[in-house]
């Protein structure tokens, strides 16, 4: 889903404590080591969250999954996805000490999934969750929720190849070649 832009949006930093995302910790696991495999920034969908009630806090939970690979042209400060997959998660790796989501991040890649998640090799960093509301005052809105607190959960471990998954990002990620050759006296 692209995101309409005839939505006003509204931008919440660091912490909602009504709404909360909540991570598998082998999930997070995978993520790290496909992060930590791969030199150029990366893209990835998941496909399952649960939304759960507990004490008047809302959390959007994801547990552990095979991790989907789109189609992308990448960088290693830059990922564009040349293959849109419906799925309600999406995500994609910085290169280290780049912690928050950009504003090419925000203008693009949050507004089109539920939940977005960006990660370094050292796991999840930032997080951002969007909601659709009807405001009196500014109609149609989308709220976007961003986080550095997440919470980690042990659930049931499944196992996947991440070899394989690497060697998947790798057949579908299309890094430029430099055009520029620089002679040196």
């Amino acid at each position: 889903m692209v995101f309409d832009a005839k939505f006003n949006k509204i931008i919440i930093d660091d912490n909602n404590a009504n709404v909360r995302l909540a991570i598998s910790r082998w999930l997070e696991d995978d993520l790290k080591y496909l992060a930590s495999s791969i030199d150029t920034e990366f893209a990835f969908y998941l496909k399952e969250y649960e939304k759960r009630e507990y004490r008047g806090v809302t959390y959007f939970v994801i547990p552990h999954q095979e991790i989907l690979i789109p189609k992308q042209k990448a960088t290693t400060v830059d990922v564009e996805i040349t293959e849109n997959l419906p799925y309600p998660i999406n995500g994609h790796k910085h290169p280290d000490g780049v912690t928050s989501f950009s504003s090419v991040d925000l203008e693009y890649i949050t507004n089109n999934a539920l939940i977005s998640l960006l990660i370094t090799r050292t796991g999840v960093v930032e997080a951002s969750i969007r909601i659709i509301q009807r405001l009196e005052l500014l109609g149609d809105t989308m709220i976007l929720l961003r986080t550095k607190d997440i919470v980690r959960v042990l659930d049931e471990p499944k196992e996947f190849d991440l070899d394989a998954k690497v060697k998947e990002i790798k057949e579908k990620l299309e890094v430029p070649k430099p055009t520029v050759q620089y002679s040196y006296p």
